[in-house]
């Protein structure tokens, strides 16, 4: 099936920020399904831009990224909802292919955005084991797959399948970090850098914590789960290849200084590999000593 891949996202508040989940499920979709990515981040007319894809690219099926659920800029809020659906439009009008939602946005708010984009399909949390069976399912000619996460029309309503035992975005077992394969970050917008965009890495997901204000339990789980040391660094090295440009790193994980061996192990790897770009991380004061501290400091840590 031929797969286009569209990030809707147009918040460039506090700075753009790179859509690392649509790179990694273009990475991690089999080699058989050709694949185009369409980012309206920077673009004048969205819906035009989008039009102009689908009509070149001729897509089997539109899978859309969903970042923010609210606008960032909580002086003068937006309707960010309202953009989503004039993408959605501009693919119903150009194409009669399945349309698919996903991202952070629908994992928080998977009924509500079903009903507002009007979808065929959701996928809720990590999907980059689940986005290549919807794949290959709809190409086998599956109307509603038995897929975890997968949300789909039921009569005049919309439903979804749980992802794990532990209920909505809490996955059992998860995604395997270790396994994936990394980003290919060298097709993005080179504009992003120009306005001052870091290069995001993530090194582990899930949060076990219970923090009232959070959405990253229902986004990637409650289940911590971490890469090797080894290969958090691998990926930083690749996504810095990949993106020249960048000049500074971003680790997004929810909180990266916990697991506190995790981080430690991480940042002495960045130190002993000689990384060469400054870097800035979410940090959360439990298990945070001046140890791990140094360590980072080490490694080029710039800010938490």
């Amino acid at each position: 099936m031929r797969v286009l891949l569209v990030s809707c996202n147009r918040e460039r508040l506090p700075d753009p920020v790179l859509p690392i989940g649509l790179f990694l499920l273009a990475a991690n979709l089999p080699s058989r399904h050709p694949r185009n990515i369409e980012d309206v981040l920077f673009r004048t007319d969205p819906a035009a831009s989008v039009r102009d894809a689908v009509r070149t690219f001729r897509p089997d099926l539109v899978a859309l990224g969903l970042r923010n659920g609210v606008s960032s800029d909580h002086a003068a809020p937006g309707d960010v909802h309202a953009g989503y659906r004039e993408i959605a439009a501009a693919v119903r009008e150009s194409t009669s292919a399945p349309m698919v939602i996903g991202g952070s946005a629908f994992s928080v708010f998977p009924r509500e955005l079903m009903e507002v984009m009007d979808a065929d399909f959701g996928l809720e949390g990590e999907a980059e084991d689940t986005f290549p069976l919807l794949v290959d399912a709809l190409e086998a000619g599956l109307s509603t797959p038995e897929i975890p996460g997968l949300w789909f029309r039921h009569g005049d309503t919309f439903v979804g399948i749980p992802r794990g035992e532990s209920g909505r975005g809490q996955s059992v077992a998860g995604v395997d970090l270790n396994r994936i394969a990394f980003p290919d970050l060298s097709q993005v917008d080179p504009q992003y850098f120009a306005e001052g965009a870091c290069l995001p890495v993530q090194t582990r997901r899930g949060c076990a914590f219970q923090c009232a204000h959070c959405t990253y339990p229902s986004i990637e789980g409650r289940l911590v789960r971490c890469m090797r040391p080894e290969r958090a660094v691998d990926a930083m090295f690749n996504a810095m290849e990949h993106a020249p440009a960048a000049r500074h790193l971003f680790v997004v994980d929810s909180v990266f200084t916990y697991p506190r061996n995790h981080a430690l192990a991480v940042a002495r790897e960045m130190a002993r590999r000689h990384f060469p770009l400054p870097w800035t991380a979410y940090a959360n004061p439990v298990g945070f000593d001046t140890e791990l501290a140094q360590a980072m400091a080490e490694a080029r840590c710039v800010g938490l």
